[in-house]
């Protein structure tokens, strides 16, 4: 699972042709893909900012993300 969840984020930052020139988005962060893109991102170089709950903020910024934002729910 581990495996397929590392393929599908390297899949996406293939296909956007992630570099060290750009910045990078992730919604979802925390989660098993989005942490997976975050740690990728940055290993390709790129700025990522990552959004996710507040109580992952510090998680976040362990595995490689320069910034976050918080995730907001509006009812």
């Amino acid at each position: 699972m581990k495996r397929a969840i590392y393929f599908t984020a390297e899949n996406m930052l293939t296909r956007a042709q992630v570099n060290q020139q750009d910045c990078v988005l992730i919604s979802g962060a925390s989660g098993g893909v989005g942490s997976a893109a975050v740690q990728l991102a940055k290993a390709r170089g790129a700025y990522v900012i990552a959004i996710t709950s507040p109580s992952k903020n510090q998680q976040l910024l362990d595995i490689g993300a320069d910034q976050y934002y918080q995730e907001m729910l509006i009812w």
